[in-house]
């Protein structure tokens, strides 16, 4: 009886420490009509996706990970950021089309001891078809009873809604 003890005790130890391994992919996030102003686009907007790190990387959490890279979660960006620039300008008027080159440098959720949230941050670049660099950092608190995919979703959200308010982007969509 002591060794099937000993035996689940190892094996129990062994699941923990080597954890549940995920893989994440970005989810097209819902985010409320009034987070971001009404746009006023002039063109199409072409949006290209700059991330060449396609190494994997881990967001770790209660002893299980979730694997993605960088080039995925910008794919995911702007995947989001698309939807949001078209529902926010249905009525596209003429102009030049436009490009939003873009590249997710960081994404990350955090829990503290004993905390209830999860600090999740974000850092991207966009630079416009006309030059000018815009980095967004991002961030926000997610209750850790939210799945760990819904506060890396939500994170994306937050992302896109600052580009979207960015005077620079608004300015340059606007052209």
């Amino acid at each position: 009886m002591k060794n099937y003890r000993t035996y689940f005790l190892v094996a129990a130890a062994l699941s923990f420490l080597a954890g549940c391994s995920h893989t994440y992919t970005p989810s097209v996030y819902n985010i409320e009509e009034s987070r971001i102003p009404e746009l006023d686009v002039k063109g199409n907007v072409n949006l290209v996706n700059s991330q060449n790190d396609t190494k994997e990387k881990y967001v770790k959490a209660s002893g299980h990970k979730w694997e993605y890279t960088n080039k995925d979660i910008t794919d995911g960006f702007n995947t989001l950021l698309q939807k949001e620039i078209s529902l926010r300008d249905p009525n596209k008027e003429d102009g030049n089309n436009k490009k939003l080159i873009s590249k997710v440098n960081k994404i990350n959720c955090t829990v503290g001891f004993g905390s209830y949230v999860r600090k999740c941050s974000i850092s991207v670049e966009i630079e416009t078809g006309d030059g000018s660099l815009v980095k967004i950092e991002g961030s926000q608190g997610s209750p850790i009873f939210n799945t760990m995919e819904g506060s890396l979703d939500g994170t994306i959200a937050i992302a896109v809604i600052e580009a979207l308010k960015h005077p620079d982007i608004v300015s340059y969509l606007g052209k």
